[in-house]
């Protein structure tokens, strides 16, 4: 291939991406476009687009095995792999396809490339000097040598793919903190209202019932005064994952502020159900936290309101069960 043809692809390429990447609203959507657009570069060889969370040490790969619109594949990195060298090297690298586990790369114990076919070519997607994944292309077959002008075409695709899933991460980032509370990650206030408001519409057209308890913590001031400002954050924080995990994905947890917290229990059968969610609630709750070294009771005070029967509007419901949990509160 000429320099000037190779040029001009090149430049054909960073196009295509650069819209189809802009156009993307979701991470997904940026790999699909990439997708598209490498299968008609390197036609017959197979293309992985791996994401690196460094934190929790796993790889996020889209699912491409049967057209999955939105689903990814998660796993964890696998030491020994070309892939692993590239993410912890952050240095391009060409080797041999390992037939066993596709997508990975053969490389010698010692590190080194294999010595057989050139036919695995890793890209690292390196934005802010942070390696966010890699581009991978690899073919079935052993007469594939990838070359330098390969990698060259590659990496130039890599630096604009790094640069649009970096900004889309901090749009996202950005749309999360709008909406959710930045201690728990909970909902806040302002998503909760609009949430209630779509599920009393639901609930109207469909005849349905929807329960909202209002909670509030007891002696959250005395432990914060006590342990300390961190341990108040902790209880917040473990407070929330407890509330997440004793509700259902259809059912939404907001921190309304300070140690109040929300829950909105769509489609629920009646009263008894909602006071069953509330017993299931106080049972997970009633388990001892460990703040500053310190093992911890906590308690909290709770009000029901159930649409319709204790209002129809989102204003009436909140009012309710708020009065309905300061009563138990001073009754304590």
């Amino acid at each position: 291939m000429t320099s000037l043809r190779r040029a001009n692809q090149t430049r054909d390429a960073l196009y295509r991406i650069s819209e189809a990447t802009h156009s993307a609203d979701s991470l997904r959507g940026i790999c699909d476009g990439v997708r598209q657009v490498i299968t008609e570069l390197f036609p017959h060889n197979d293309l992985h687009l791996v994401f690196y969370d460094p934190v929790k040490a796993v790889l996020t790969v889209p699912d491409w095995s049967a057209d999955r619109a939105n689903d990814w594949i998660e796993g964890p990195m696998q030491p020994g792999t070309a892939l692993a060298e590239v993410i912890g090297s952050g240095q391009a690298l060409l080797t041999s396809r390992d037939p066993y586990q596709p997508g990975l790369g053969a490389i010698t114990m010692d590190g080194l490339k294999s010595p057989g076919p050139m036919n695995w070519l890793g890209v690292p997607l390196i934005s802010n000097d942070s390696v966010l994944g890699v581009l991978v292309i690899e073919s079935p077959l052993e007469q594939t040598h990838y070359r330098a002008a390969d990698q060259e075409l590659l990496q130039f695709i890599a630096t604009q793919v790094a640069t649009v899933v970096e900004r889309k991460r901090a749009q996202d980032h950005l749309r999360f903190l709008a909406h959710h509370d930045p201690l728990t990650g909970l909902t806040n206030r302002s998503l909760f209202y609009d949430r209630l408001e779509t599920a009393l519409k639901s609930a109207c057209r469909h005849n349905s019932h929807v329960a909202l308890l209002y909670l509030d913590l007891n002696d959250f001031k005395q432990i914060n005064d006590n342990l300390g400002h961190e341990a108040g954050d902790q209880l917040l924080i473990e407070t929330a994952r407890r509330l997440e995990q004793c509700t259902r994905e259809t059912d939404t947890v907001a921190r309304m502020g300070g140690d109040e917290f929300t829950v909105l229990l769509n489609d629920i059968a009646d009263l008894a159900a909602a006071n069953a969610a509330v017993s299931k609630i106080r049972e997970v709750m009633a388990a001892p936290m460990v703040l500053e070294g310190q093992r911890v009771l906590i308690s909290f005070s709770v009000g029901v309101a159930l649409y319709p029967e204790d209002g129809h509007t989102a204003r009436n419901l909140l009012g309710r069960a708020d009065s309905k949990m300061y009563e138990q509160k001073r009754s304590l």
